[in-house]
């Protein structure tokens, strides 16, 4: 039935009288439609609400909850929301006596993440709940990306921490602070005895976050950053000398690199780090110093095999300029602006492609490829991007050769003289149309590839992290198809896309997926999700 007024005033407020006619409804009142409420009220889970994308939307005490069959993220209402046991509606759990979002239901956590099943909120070291918990990195169309709007440009990632750098020159770590490997001077975090599963900043000389990085690395326990002023500083353990400096006792805070005269080294353009050593490409020579673990010939001194350590960084044996640097645990590769590259340090995966019985050795071995542009290294394996565009690896044959012919559980020393090690090159089959413009080698035997576009493939196998045997480079895609920057693994596998967000996947007993929750979950956790920012 359609009622006219004919212009009536009085005749329309008569007929609104009679009819029970009522304004739009304020919050909290049950609902039909939006227009049923006062403007900017919605109608969402048949009450008037007040739209939201995150919890800090709300007022104090309501959350965000996220309608599963439209994706609008709505308030929640005191005592409407309230629940016990199963009251909640389909899509629902009860949590903390409140209805929350379940998280296969929905496409993101407005809390910050996902824990049995539930979104429920992350709470910092402070007990503060983070102030970005809860954006949809994957969709997010604003600008505000990394912690407090800052976003990374770099990651690092070892064993079971990570860090990240952001474009504002400071470094932020998360996962295990064994040694005070995560820079800020303490080992519990929170609850977690030797951990941080919330992201946490490493901290200079008086507490103050450390500023001015320009580049980071990471091994087993230790942290370092290149500074603006071109020297480096390391933080956490030195147990083999990874700090370089044999002043330090321990890095709790970030301590100064220096040469065995005591001087700080600077002209530092590049640096990397193995399991329990690091190396740096310096001044205008481009000359290639490290420091650290060396009983395997790693560090390249002068032909000299150090049976223990070098607390202090000292010039290598590689006389051509450094183009780049691959490290892994015992050995180091360098590259040279002719596209050749050396190798010092263990051979028993022939990672440095020398032979199946091959020895550490601080003498400089020559690459089995030429005309290299991008070379990497894992603790089985050495690839190298030709300027053609092929691929070739060498090395253990645990799929990141081919298929896998021995279990993984085999250590790569049991290889040795046997057929699944090659020190003979072997074509990786890219896929149709897919030209790689880098390369870099992560974990155990992880591979990974870039193309000029942004694309990361990925390739190798890991104990623990989600990567399992994927014998041909495969795509990783990010949520939103943002182009990926740089990835690493070991325990987790990290990716950084071209926003300046981080996403982890994988173990995370020690927090090292930044999740601001620790998971002894033997599987891990094969999602690629945001690391969430306190």
């Amino acid at each position: 039935m359609v009622l006219r007024t004919l212009g009536r005033p009085g005749v329309a407020l008569a007929l609104c009288f009679s009819l029970a006619c009522q304004g739009p409804a304020n919050r909290g009142a049950g609902c039909a439609r939006s227009s049923d409420c006062a403007s900017p009220l919605v109608c969402a889970l048949e009450h008037c609400r007040a739209e939201c994308r995150e919890t800090r939307d709300c007022e104090v005490g309501a959350r965000c909850l996220v309608e599963p069959a439209t994706g609008v993220g709505v308030c929640s209402i005191e005592h409407v929301d309230d629940c016990a046991g199963s009251t909640c509606a389909s899509g629902f759990l009860c949590s903390g006596g409140q209805c929350v979002n379940a998280c296969a239901a929905i496409p993101r956590c407005p809390d910050g993440v996902c824990v049995d099943g539930a979104c429920v909120p992350v709470v910092g070291d402070a007990g503060i709940a983070p102030s970005d918990a809860g954006v949809d990195c994957a969709t997010d169309a604003g600008t505000c990306h990394g912690p407090g709007c800052d976003p990374v440009v770099h990651i690092a990632v070892h064993t079971s921490h990570a860090y990240a750098l952001t474009a504002g020159g400071h470094v932020w770590a998360w996962g295990s602070s064994v040694a005070y490997a995560l820079g800020d001077g303490l080992l519990a975090h929170g609850t977690c005895a030797t951990c941080a599963p919330t992201p946490v900043q490493v901290l200079d000389t008086g507490g103050h976050p450390l500023a001015g990085a320009t580049a980071i690395a990471a091994s087993a326990a230790t942290g370092c950053a290149v500074m603006s002023d071109t020297s480096v500083r390391c933080w956490g353990d030195d147990g083999s000398g990874q700090l370089g400096n044999p002043t330090a006792s321990g890095g709790v805070t970030p301590v100064q690199v220096v040469d065995a005269s005591g001087a700080p080294i600077t002209g530092v353009t590049a640096i990397a780090g193995g399991r329990n050593h690091f190396c740096v490409i310096r001044g205008a020579a481009r000359e290639v110093w490290c420091w650290g673990q060396g009983g395997g010939g790693q560090l390249g001194y002068d032909g000299v095999m150090l049976a223990d350590s070098s607390f202090a960084a000292r010039a290598t044996v590689f006389t051509a300029p450094a183009a780049a640097l691959a490290i892994s645990q015992s050995h180091t590769i360098v590259l040279a602006d002719d596209g050749s590259a050396r190798g010092v340090g263990d051979d028993s995966c022939a990672v440095r492609g020398v032979g199946l019985a091959g020895t550490p050795t601080p003498m400089p071995s020559l690459m089995p490829v030429a005309s290299i542009r991008s070379i990497a290294t894992t603790l089985w394996n050495t690839c190298a991007l030709d300027v053609h565009g092929a691929v070739s690896c060498w090395g253990y044959d645990q799929s990141t050769l081919g298929p896998s012919r021995m279990s993984v559980t085999s250590m790569c020393q049991l290889c040795v003289g046997t057929s699944v090690c090659s020190p003979a090159p072997l074509a990786v089959p890219l896929p149709s149309g897919v030209a790689l413009e880098h390369l870099s080698g992560a974990g155990e035997g992880i591979m990974l590839g870039y193309t000029a576009t942004q694309e990361l493939y990925v390739w190798g196998a890991s104990f623990r992290s989600p990567i399992t045997t994927i014998t041909t480079p495969t795509p990783v895609v990010l949520p939103g198809h943002v182009g990926v920057v740089e990835a690493g693994a070991s325990d987790q596998f990290c990716v950084l896309d071209a926003l300046g967000d981080v996403y982890c996947a994988g173990m995370n007993d020690q927090g090292q997926l930044g999740r601001g929750i620790v998971d002894p979950n033997p599987s891990g956790d094969g999602r690629l999700l945001p690391v969430v920012w306190p």
